[in-house]
């Protein structure tokens, strides 16, 4: 999947286009945090693309951890951040990049 979507973010059309990956793989338990994969930071590290990280917070209340996708009612608050370049990255750091783009996210949910 990741040589298909490299192969599509080097396309013309590509610069129209946004990918949205959710690096967790999963909805986690209210309060834990679910580790990232690096498969998305090594997407934008093999194109060059900047990631840009979102902030979702209440997500928790909302979703079901590991269960079907039911929507319950409440609120969400959604806080897109400052793209993160991976311009000039090699692949063999992208579990760095990860890792803080990670606490990056972290720290906008706590504030």
């Amino acid at each position: 999947a990741r040589r298909q979507l490299a192969a599509f973010a080097r396309t013309e059309s590509a610069g129209r286009s946004r990918i949205l990956i959710f690096p967790e793989g999963g909805i986690a338990s209210s309060g834990e945090r679910l580790a990232f994969k690096s498969g998305a930071f090594a997407l934008a590290i093999e194109t060059g693309v900047p990631v840009v990280p979102v902030a979702i917070c209440g997500a928790d209340a909302v979703l079901p951890p590991r269960g079907r996708l039911v929507v319950r009612p409440g609120n969400v608050k959604v806080r897109v951040l400052e793209p993160v370049s991976a311009e000039g990255m090699r692949m063999d750091e992208r579990g760095a990049f990860r890792d803080s783009v990670r606490q990056t996210l972290i720290s906008a949910i706590q504030a």
